[in-house]
């Protein structure tokens, strides 16, 4: 059976594990993190991807257990970094050739791949403009520390960032 979701909240509803190992770089040790199959539809800059997200899992009732599929398609906010920004929000031609170059890192990242994994921490699955918030996992690699360790992205944690970083690399 398949139904369409409107959040990611009524994914979560389905009875899968929980990791012990999280992907993402956890805060908090006690931590809980959901996962969910994730198929990229347009890499929209380096910190921000559109796909599907889906989970099956089975709901338990009291004669049988019932398998469901549910998916939506939703704007991935990758957590814990921010990447040069582009569309006319940046600020200098070097922060657009940057936000260019990691858009393009993530497209090489996610091409191709057969199992992508999206990894939300319970309780936090959306930031302040919607997007869920998360981190994914291509093939037991962290998208958000490639693109730390490669230099597209500088970590953050939704503190003050200097609006001009980008053009003084």
């Amino acid at each position: 059976m398949t139904v369409l979701a409107s959040t990611v909240g009524l994914l979560a509803a389905c009875s899968l594990p929980h990791t012990s190992q999280p992907l993402l770089t956890a805060r908090k040790p006690d931590t809980v993190y959901e996962r969910y199959d994730f198929t990229p539809i347009r890499v929209k800059d380096g910190d921000t991807i559109e796909g599907t997200i889906t989970r099956t899992g089975s709901l338990h009732f009291p004669s049988s257990d019932t398998t469901v599929t549910l998916s939506i398609v939703d704007t991935v906010r990758l957590d814990g970094l921010n990447t040069p920004e582009s569309g006319g929000r940046e600020r200098c031609p070097k922060e657009l050739a940057l936000a260019t170059a990691a858009k393009a890192f993530v497209v090489k990242q996610i091409e191709g791949r057969h199992s992508i994994v999206l990894v939300t921490r319970q309780g936090n699955e959306r930031e302040k403009y919607g997007r869920v918030l998360g981190d994914l996992d291509l093939d037991g690699q962290s998208l958000r520390a490639l693109l730390i360790g490669g230099g597209y992205a500088d970590p953050y944690d939704g503190g003050y960032r200097d609006p001009m970083r980008w053009c003084q690399k």
